[in-house]
């Protein structure tokens, strides 16, 4: 699967799983929501924890917020707040 993909410019994604030897890992976890009242509300954000890892590269780790603004949904970093790696991060792609 993977010799036919790589021999068609194509790109192998794989999710909830495990694969040795990708060149590049991304995994993600949600962190928190905003917007929720006392039991009710809108969600209007979602908080993920997302690390990268690969081959050539050290593992990256940042905080990002997706928000919906003016009915558009918009990505944003979050001011740099310390992720650990101690808690296994999900694929989520």
């Amino acid at each position: 699967m993977v010799a036919r993909a790589r021999s068609k410019g194509a790109v192998l994604l794989v999710t909830e799983g495990h694969w040795d030897g990708v060149d590049l890992r991304i995994e993600s976890r949600v962190a928190g929501y905003s917007g929720l009242g006392e039991g009710h509300g809108r969600v209007t954000a979602v908080q993920l924890d997302i690390a990268a890892a690969g081959k050539g590269f050290q593992r990256r780790t940042l905080r990002m917020e997706i928000r919906s603004d003016s009915g558009a949904v918009a990505w944003r970093t979050v001011p740099e707040i310390p992720v650990t790696g101690h808690t296994p991060l999900r694929a989520a792609l």
